[in-house]
């Protein structure tokens, strides 16, 4: 009924319609929405969920070649905590188990990105006399840059932005997300040692700004 109504709406909107097929459109569409008690608040809500498209997707939660995990090592989480804040999703965790939340795209983004972190961690440790202490000072660099990103792109969106439009749909974006998935969770703050070594390394590693393609596992969008 809400497409029904929409579409309607869309043809007493356009200016090429003949104006007696607008009009009527528009009649029936008013008549519809007093019917089944539909306002233009519920329209814009539901293309807004139709847009975002939310989904919830798991990611990697231990090391590679572990399975099975029943805890999160620290420095995992400490990478998941930044990749959540970078894309603007939300995360769910369990013993030895992370998901993403939130629209399609972002989610993809997030695991993705999560999970080659995760697997560049692993590997600049290797040979490290103190490695649990070499991924967590790695992951904590990781996260500070990743939120030092996102800083920066929230004060271009404030000079590009030249109205109240952005905050309005990140503000339904969040509406929407909380709706489906729950009030957003707290960070706390890890008290893990962090080795100098790892978190030189985090600084100079390269964190890829690509976006994975829907439906092709490790290709890139730039």
């Amino acid at each position: 009924m809400k497409d029904k109504i929409r579409a309607l709406l869309a043809l007493a909107a356009d200016p090429s319609a003949a104006p007696q097929e607008a009009e009527s459109a528009g009649r029936m569409a008013a008549k519809l929405m007093a019917k089944h008690q539909i306002d233009l608040g519920d329209l814009e809500e539901e293309a807004l969920k139709e847009e975002f498209d939310l989904t919830v997707m798991s990611a990697r939660a231990c090391r590679p070649g572990k399975k099975n995990p029943k805890v999160i090592p620290p420095w995992i989480g400490i990478i998941a905590w930044g990749v959540k804040l970078y894309t603007r999703t939300r995360i769910r965790t369990a013993p030895g188990q992370i998901w993403f939340q939130g629209p399609r795209e972002d989610v993809e983004l997030a695991v993705w990105l999560h999970e080659l972190l995760l697997e560049n961690a692993y590997k600049a440790s290797n040979g490290s006399s103190s490695p649990n202490s070499f991924r967590n000072g790695y992951a904590g660099a990781i996260q500070s840059r990743l939120k030092a990103m996102c800083r920066q792109r929230e004060q271009v969106d404030k000079e590009e932005s030249t109205g109240t439009a952005l905050v309005l749909v990140q503000g339904k974006r969040e509406a929407l997300m909380t709706e489906a998935f729950g009030p957003d969770t707290r960070g706390k703050s890890s008290k893990v040692s962090q080795s100098m070594e790892g978190r030189a390394a985090g600084m100079a590693a390269h964190i890829p700004m690509g976006r994975p393609l829907t439906g092709r596992s490790g290709a890139l969008l730039n």
